[in-house]
């Protein structure tokens, strides 16, 4: 076969070699079909069997589905309730961890409460918020616990995120949509770290 004057492509006959004129496969040597092979252990279904490599697998999907379970009801938000100006109640049977608390502060995914707040020890020099320096002191348990969840609760012009609260917010990417920003016990957490700045 010749194409526009002199190049020449030269074709193969069907076989297992590059242009070398090999046989086609004899019945005998050619793959077998998904129906006639046997499974592989990836394709065989996740049973609970005592095997070691079917109790494995049954194990894990287990643990995904716990996993996903979990993170599902961790995006639920707790009921609360607003007395005084202040959430009185934790949102956990917890208790708050003020170390994990410190991290989700200065955490840039989580809380970055450094980019507007003046945190002591940390050396933030933001000033677009209150400096935290002595808030422990200056502010009860449930006050900052309500201003952490809802802080448009006690000021409506409150520039603050609101940590937990899903519905009513602006400009939500959709990947956050229905999330709070932080999960309970997260709140619980930094609101520990909060009660040592005095």
């Amino acid at each position: 076969m010749s194409l526009r004057g002199s190049a020449e492509i030269t074709l193969s006959p069907p076989g297992r070699g590059q242009g070398e004129g090999a046989a086609p496969l004899a019945p005998a040597e050619r793959p077998l079909t998904r129906a006639e092979r046997p499974l592989t252990r990836a394709e065989r279904p996740l049973t609970p069997t005592l095997s070691p490599g079917g109790r494995g697998r049954f194990v894990v999907a287990v643990a995904v589905a716990l996993v996903t379970t979990a993170a599902v009801a961790q995006d639920r938000l707790v009921p609360y309730r607003v007395v005084d100006g202040g959430i009185p109640q934790p949102l956990t049977d917890q208790p708050g961890d003020a170390a994990r608390g410190r991290r989700l502060v200065l955490d840039r995914q989580k809380g970055n409460c450094a980019v507007c707040h003046a945190i002591p020890g940390v050396g933030s020099p933001a000033d677009l918020a209150p400096d935290l320096a002595g808030v422990g002191a200056r502010r009860t348990a449930p006050e900052l616990r309500l201003r952490l969840v809802d802080p448009a609760r006690i000021d409506p012009d409150s520039r603050m995120p609101a940590f937990y609260k899903t519905d009513g917010l602006v400009r939500v990417l959709p990947a956050f949509a229905g999330k709070p920003l932080l999960q309970a016990q997260e709140i619980e957490d930094v609101l520990a770290f909060l009660a040592t700045l005095r």
